[in-house]
């Protein structure tokens, strides 16, 4: 009887912080300012030695705020759609039950 296992249905759960700086970082325009930044960081150092470099390290702190915050919106979000999955479990729905045409009500999961 337990060949098909159970009906239930898996919920998501929170990724975790790894994937979620991974999946900000993955923009190929972040690649491209994190590519600027080092060039401009380098090439200030050979022009100006003295404050050259503060273009691209500010250029690389700016970088690192926009991933932190794209990185605490994506965790909010998901935390949400975590939330808001664990309220399908407190579905009911009316069901016709035998011959008669009983309406009896009847929690998503039981059925």
């Amino acid at each position: 009887m337990n060949f098909f296992g159970r009906n239930t249905k898996p919920f998501s759960s929170l990724p975790k912080l790894k994937d979620s700086l991974v999946d900000a970082f993955s923009s190929w325009l972040n690649y491209g300012l994190l590519i600027c930044a080092f060039l401009s960081i380098v090439t200030g150092w050979i022009h100006q030695p003295d404050k050259g470099w503060l273009k691209g390290v500010s250029v690389l702190v700016a970088l690192l705020i926009q991933i932190t915050i794209e990185v605490y919106i994506d965790l909010t979000k998901d935390r949400k759609l975590v939330r808001l999955q664990s309220k399908i479990k407190d579905d009911y729905l009316p069901v016709l039950r035998g011959k008669e045409g009983a309406i009896q009500t009847v929690n998503v999961w039981d059925l």
